[in-house]
């Protein structure tokens, strides 16, 4: 087993990310989904950890009489059949948005795995007809993890209540325990998907025979697995730093003229610049995304691909084996 694969992901992951920016438009769709990272489940248990344990979406209609929208639409429309009408509408689109970012993820995965094979360019048809030809099973994988994290999460909340009404060592010794297991569950679900996915994209299995063959990879290389989650969770912290810097240059024309406005009283000028800010900045977090998504997804298809035709030696276990 070859444990220069280790590094070379992340180098390979990037220049494939630089070289080839017609996977970006895929990377923005599939960020819908998630990164394929630890940030990104972590993430998911402490927000369905917080507010999450109802499933608010089954209350979707109360939740459109709540506010001014709400009160307009309801009282200017009592007709059942336009509540049934806007609300398919609304399906139709959130499911239109679901199965684009599930192609855009699928293609993404199988551009990778083409350039690794020794093609030369990124043929995006190809790709996006590759990536929807396997929607179907990859929403399927990408459906149980996030049940997965939502139970792992709703978990960490009830005894987080516990601990609330009732406070003790032996409570928060099972609140403590009860974390640690949704971190884990949570862990196994997100690379068991990519791997999952990596069968499904790459060499063309079925969903069950994609699910074996990815917790036996996990199995060999669970050690492998568990290093790349660190790293690439420090990649996330990284582009969270990144993030806010862009952010906060972004916003600096929109102080500028916001201070500006305050000489010369004109609200047009606070307006603008505002608009201004939000507008540059909406677009950085986005591009932004958009290219750590590839890039995560990049480094997964990498090692998926090294992992099954070769192997890959634990940087912990080589440091044992040299020492």
């Amino acid at each position: 087993m070859d444990e220069r694969h280790y590094f070379n992901s992340l180098k390979t992951s990037w220049h494939f990310v630089w070289k080839y920016k017609v996977l970006w438009a895929f990377g923005l769709l599939a960020a819908t989904l998630g990164q394929m990272g630890v940030v990104d489940f972590l993430v998911k248990i402490a927000k369905v950890g917080t507010d999450d344990v109802s499933i608010k979406w089954l209350l979707f209609p109360s939740f459109l009489r709540n506010g001014n929208f709400g009160d307009t639409l309801f009282s200017s429309f009592q007709s059942g059949l336009v509540s049934v009408i806007l609300i398919a509408l609304l399906i139709a689109i959130f499911g239109f948005i679901v199965f684009a970012a599930l192609s855009s993820q699928g293609a993404i995965i199988h551009g990778f795995a083409q350039l690794m094979r020794g093609r030369d360019n990124v043929d995006a048809s190809s790709a996006w007809h590759a990536g929807v030809g396997h929607a179907g099973r990859l929403f399927v994988l990408n459906l149980v993890k996030k049940v997965l994290i939502f139970f792992s999460g709703a978990l960490v909340s009830i005894l987080v209540l516990v601990n609330v009404v009732d406070f003790s060592v032996l409570n928060f010794i099972l609140f403590l325990l009860g974390f640690l297991l949704a971190c884990l569950v949570g862990l196994f679900a997100t690379v068991l998907t990519i791997y999952a996915a990596g069968y499904v994209v790459v060499e063309e299995h079925g969903l069950k025979d994609a699910i074996e063959n990815a917790w036996r990879l996990f199995i060999k290389h669970w050690l492998v697995s568990l290093e790349i989650g660190v790293v690439v969770l420090c990649c996330e912290i990284l582009l969270i730093f990144v993030a806010i810097w862009g952010i906060a240059l972004l916003f600096l024309p929109g102080v500028l003229i916001w201070l500006l406005s305050l000489f010369t009283f004109s609200s047009t000028m606070w307006i603008a610049g505002s608009t201004i800010s939000i507008i540059l900045s909406t677009i950085f977090v986005m591009v932004l995304g958009s290219i750590f998504t590839v890039f995560t997804t990049g480094v997964w298809t990498y090692l998926f691909m090294k992992m099954h035709q070769e192997g890959i030696l634990s940087r912990i276990i080589s440091v044992f084996h040299r020492s």
